[in-house]
């Protein structure tokens, strides 16, 4: 999974994933990354990137990354950047993605704040997998942060 704000070491709900996490390694995502006036980030990536939705089968989502091709390894063309954070392994997804999802406001197939789905996370500049992401269901609201870090 990839992180990219409350959810990261040292930030305010980084113990929510502490029973399941296995490892850290900086990583980056391409995207637009934004400061919501309530506090929080919000990204949003290329339509081109998502590879699959989120479900509400944390088992079967975690076989579908597993099983999912090689990501494409270029940007996208346009108004997007590098947004830098955290890819993390956790142990467990029938353990961790339901309450991450509930964190997140991530509800497969109702109306939600977040969206969870499967894109490519770059590890080096030349070396990418695939990793679940949240991001933002609809336009975020809150200035842009051009420098792909969070929080501002």
């Amino acid at each position: 999974m990839f992180l990219y704000g409350t959810l990261r070491k040292n930030e305010s709900h980084h113990d929510l994933i502490g029973p399941w996490l296995v490892d850290t390694v900086p990583a980056s995502i391409w995207g637009r990354l934004y400061h919501v006036p309530a506090g929080y980030p919000a990204l949003e990536i290329p339509e081109e990137h998502i590879v699959a939705p989120g479900s509400g089968s944390p088992d079967a989502d975690a076989e579908r990354a597993r099983r999912s091709p090689a990501p494409r390894l270029e940007p996208i063309d346009g108004d997007w950047g590098w947004v830098a954070g955290d890819l993390v392994t956790l142990s467990t997804a029938n353990a961790s993605l339901p309450p991450i999802d509930a964190y997140e406001d991530f509800h497969p197939g109702r109306v939600s704040l977040f969206k969870r789905v499967l894109t490519p996370v770059w590890v080096t500049a030349t070396s990418a997998t695939l990793a679940w992401v949240y991001i933002s269901a609809s336009k975020p609201e809150g200035p842009r942060l051009r420098d792909g870090a969070w929080p501002p």
